[in-house]
């Protein structure tokens, strides 16, 4: 079905991007150094990048422009052709409207990875094809790199977010093998661009899918400085060729905590504006995109659940997955059905919550699961955190997630097997490989939490979320990606973004 409501935001300008794009043009200095930026459909980063234009005026002579529109073909539109064509207009559409914002806050030429030559993408489709039929398993595909570029994860998390037919990568599917065409067609295309200059700086919007990640990883080698700025508790990160992926990781944390003096004023403090989560408060600025609040109580009834020992939070299965390092399972499906399995093969008394928040593919995709495990305990989605928590549960199974400093917080074990943030500290247990997940999980009862849990528990929360930290500054300042988040995106005056 052709959604023309989206189709038409993006050809159309909306009052917002009027207003702002009629500012003029921003003069870079002649005499400077070339930076890049990333150009996508949202006009929080072309604010956020015309103040970093404005910043670096002084020693800027030219603004580059990667333009970022994702073509999602389905072998149905290739099939039916009108839906194809239709899609390949509005992207057309799509790339002009790109242009037009962009060229309002200075950026004078732009790299389209459409423009690659016929003849290469018809070379690419028989390279794609020889790499189709070698890669035999989804690990392989994991850690598959071309030309010197990592893409195999972006490619697996890519299929999985749009393909939308089920929650993980079939190996021998069309969808799969026309990212991975795409995703060759784009490391030719950057890798091999005639006069590319050395760019002082890149920036980028997110390092996550194929569109964002493969070129933010190619101009890693032709800059020694390239940000991104979607990971909003830290706003603007600098990367590496040994820290590809867009959030912190646990090394940067580490490195963070070894520079603060955490005081008992700091530590009493990070618990109270945490505890405020559980009176409902919004302190992160996520819940307000939520349908429900997963901290109000909504009387749903727990029914016959009053002897459960543990619960697992699910994921949105199409949610980004590989956000923070290597994982020991390849998706959230293969990790929710593995430790389901668990759960029915010893009978374990663990109920299951669904994520509160999911795109409507995932809340289908959920309920076929559900009729598969409906000999399992099943909670409401509307079942508050906090109702969990002061039920005297023994502990809590996440993959990785904002639960597992929850659950410490009240004094509950967690069971997690992917790193995140969490992982620096002495908050939850980590599974390091499947066989040690699933002997957590069985072996709960022996697990002890550390004595200064809440302790840990307060240090986690102040570097995350209280504790401002940016890889780069626009007018000396660090911009607070919380408050951004708290605040209309759209509608807000740019200087807003620096208070």
């Amino acid at each position: 079905m052709i959604n023309f409501s989206n189709y038409k935001k993006l050809i159309f300008l909306d009052k917002f991007e009027k207003e702002f794009c009629q500012k003029g043009i921003f003069s870079p200095n002649p005499i400077g150094k070339p930076i890049l930026i990333q150009c996508v459909n949202d006009i929080f980063y072309l604010k956020l990048f015309s103040l970093v234009i404005e910043n670096e005026h002084e020693n800027v002579n030219k603004i580059y422009g990667v333009i970022c529109s994702p073509l999602n073909l389905k072998f149905k539109d290739i099939i039916l052709l009108i839906p194809m064509i239709i899609k390949l207009f509005v992207n057309h559409l799509n790339k002009k409207k790109l242009k037009k914002m962009y060229s309002s806050i200075g950026v004078t030429q732009f790299y389209d990875q459409a423009n690659l030559s016929f003849r290469l993408k018809i070379i690419n489709i028989f390279k794609a094809v020889k790499i189709f039929f070698e890669i035999k398993n989804k690990k392989q595909l994991i850690s598959f790199s071309y030309k010197g570029i990592r893409c195999g994860d972006l490619i697996y998390d890519t299929v999985v977010r749009f393909s939308k037919k089920i929650p993980t990568l079939n190996l021998k599917s069309f969808s799969y093998f026309l990212s991975l065409h795409r995703s060759i067609n784009q490391i030719t295309y950057f890798l091999n661009l005639p006069n590319i200059p050395n760019f002082q700086k890149v920036f980028f919007s997110q390092a996550v899918y194929t569109y964002h990640g493969i070129p933010l990883r190619v101009f890693l080698k032709k800059s020694s400085k390239v940000f991104t700025s979607g990971n909003f508790t830290q706003m603007f990160k600098l990367h590496s060729f040994d820290d590809i992926y867009m959030m912190e990781t646990t090394k940067s944390y580490k490195n963070i905590l070894k520079k603060i003096d955490f005081n008992n004023k700091i530590i009493q403090n990070s618990l109270k504006v945490f505890s405020s989560r559980f009176e409902g408060k919004d302190d992160t600025g996520y819940i307000k995109l939520m349908k429900s609040n997963p901290y109000v109580d909504y009387n749903v009834q727990f029914d016959n659940y009053q002897s459960i020992d543990g619960v697992l939070f699910l994921h949105d299965f199409y949610d980004a997955h590989k956000l923070y390092g290597e994982v020991i399972f390849n998706d959230f499906y293969e990790w929710a059905i593995f430790t389901l399995d668990i759960i029915r093969e010893y009978n374990l008394k663990i109920a299951i919550k669904p994520h509160p928040y999911q795109i409507p593919e995932s809340l289908r995709f959920q309920e076929k699961i559900k009729e598969i495990y409906k000999d399992l305990i099943w909670l409401n989605p509307l079942i508050s955190n906090i109702s969990l928590f002061k039920r005297n549960i023994k502990f809590g199974i996440s993959h990785h997630g904002t639960v597992i400093p929850e659950l410490a917080f009240f004094g509950i074990k967690c069971i997690y097997c992917a790193e995140n943030p969490v992982s620096a500290f002495n908050i939850g247990f980590f599974a390091k490989n499947r066989n040690q997940y699933k002997d957590l999980i069985l072996n709960v009862n022996s697990l002890k939490n550390c004595n200064n849990l809440k302790t840990e528990v307060a240090k986690y929360y102040y570097i995350h979320y209280i504790h401002k930290s940016s890889d780069y500054m626009i007018k000396r300042k660090v911009i607070d990606g919380i408050n951004i988040k708290n605040i209309n995106r759209m509608n807000m005056k740019t200087k807003e973004l620096l208070n």
